[in-house]
């Protein structure tokens, strides 16, 4: 814990008075100043406090609606959609996202328009809508094109990429990734450069070529690490454990596979937490590992349920069941 990580958290409860004697006193425009100098802290922003963000948000958001603002209404809903995705609250997510649509749409913000409209079809990906998906990124580019967004373009195109990768169409994947990674490029965009070049990895991956895969996001590891996105570097890791354990790099796939568990605890990623406990336990069971299997798809199951996700329990129950078959364990592996 760094030295300011330190002092939020030794500060957090008067913060948390400040704000609720500043609201009671309708001071709302001081509620927002209190979360605006929280939420600018860059160690805040990638320290995972999502669920402390989700707080504040909410409180900011209700202080603009009471000064009837709409700028920051907008600006609260949006990111309140990206905080409750990051933490696996895909509903109410598409909520505050939908709200945030709308919103724009009546002040005339085409680029926050166009930017909303692409979560709203990650938010979709990620429940498994994917025909809604679809059309809300298309939606988001014809945006985006028409009022010269190229930075929100390139948003949609490489979120076009990822389901193209999703239904096994690699060579369109890697097509339409390299022009949204050309766009980051052309924007000076490292942020964007790095998770471009990270998908792309994958795509490569997808395909059977682990070396060039492994170059791709060795490079946005790099990327994310000398921006502090925790939350990128916890991806990256996940898939170059992966791709290590493709290659039969054994030990180096183990060390980044609990790297990425770990950083996904710290940043309370519940969702992203339950798929890396999946992956490691693929890899245990591939060793021959049972009983280290059987223990990392229990915590997966575990989050699963805890964050409504009835695609992931039902997978983690079949792994398990098969699991506890290879043990000989025939009534675990009915239940």
């Amino acid at each position: 814990m760094t030295t300011d990580e330190g002092k939020l958290e030794h500060e957090l409860p008067n913060l948390q008075l400040a704000l609720q004697n500043a609201f009671d006193a309708k001071e709302y425009e001081m509620v927002i100043n209190l979360v605006d100098a929280v939420y600018a802290q860059p160690f805040f922003k990638v320290g995972g406090y999502y669920p402390l963000e989700i707080d504040l948000l909410q409180k900011a958001l209700l202080a603009s609606e009471r000064l009837h603002d709409l700028d920051r209404q907008l600006e609260y809903l949006a990111r309140l959609g990206t905080v409750n995705r990051y933490l696996g609250q895909l509903d109410e997510a598409v909520t505050f996202h939908q709200q945030a649509v709308d919103l724009a749409r009546q002040l005339g913000e085409k680029s926050t328009e166009a930017k909303q409209l692409a979560d709203l079809g990650v938010s979709h990906r990620h429940l498994g809508h994917i025909a809604s998906a679809f059309e809300y990124y298309q939606m988001a580019i014809d945006v985006a094109q028409s009022s010269g967004d190229r930075e929100t373009e390139g948003v949609c195109l490489s979120n076009l990429g990822t389901l193209y990768r999703n239904k096994g169409q690699y060579a369109e994947a890697i097509e339409v990734e390299q022009r949204a990674l050309d766009i980051a490029g052309e924007l000076s965009n490292l942020q964007a450069k790095g998770m471009r070049l990270s998908k792309l990895g994958v795509a490569y991956r997808n395909l059977g070529d682990n070396d060039r895969a492994i170059e791709l996001i060795e490079e946005s590891l790099a990327i994310a690490r000398e921006l502090g996105d925790r939350h990128g570097e916890g991806a990256r890791l996940d898939n170059l454990a992966i791709l290590h354990r493709n290659v039969g790099n054994v030990e180096k796939a183990e060390e980044y596979y609990n790297a990425a568990i770990e950083i996904a605890k710290d940043t309370s990623e519940k969702r992203a937490l339950g798929i890396r406990h999946s992956n490691l336990a693929t890899f245990y069971l591939d060793q021959g590992r049972v009983l280290d299997g059987i223990k990392e798809l229990e915590a997966s199951l575990t989050i699963a349920r805890e964050i409504g996700d009835l695609s992931g329990e039902g997978i983690r129950l079949s792994k398990l069941g098969l699991a506890h078959k290879r043990l000989g364990q025939l009534e675990e592996a009915k239940e």
